[in-house]
């Protein structure tokens, strides 16, 4: 499914946005998520092997599960050391930006900003959020 959507988001996006889908077979039994997937980039904490050649410091990456309703992103920095954000980190980050925005536009007493987390949630990211709201 992710595959699919992502060479159709690709083809919207045209210009715009530089989306290159890797790992896009349907048709091979076991080939779409192998050692790329959210979950491989997740337990590894380090880039597929697919990508370990062309992905340069500074671009960006992301790895979808086989349904796409995890997403792993991922960057070398300078010095081409890997960081990743996963699904939480990116709730909490984009929370926190959003509370941010509605704070300086004088809002936070009208708009209240917040995120749902499962019982999947990393519990660093439950803590921070405690900490932080």
């Amino acid at each position: 499914m992710g595959a699919k959507v992502a060479s159709e988001l690709a083809q919207s996006l045209g210009d715009t946005l530089e989306l290159i889908p890797v790992n896009t077979a349907t048709t091979t039994p076991g080939a779409l998520n192998n050692a790329c997937g959210a979950d491989f980039v997740k337990t590894q904490q380090k880039l597929p092997p697919s990508l370990s050649e062309v992905l340069q410091p500074g671009q960006r990456a992301c790895s979808l599960d086989g349904d796409a309703d995890r997403l792993m992103y991922y960057y070398l920095d300078s010095r081409s050391q890997f960081h990743m954000l996963d699904g939480d980190k990116i709730a909490a980050l984009s929370a926190a930006f959003i509370g941010e925005l509605t704070k300086a536009a004088g809002l936070d007493d009208k708009i209240k900003v917040g995120i749902v987390q499962t019982a999947y949630a990393n519990g660093g990211s439950t803590k921070y959020l405690s900490e932080v709201s």
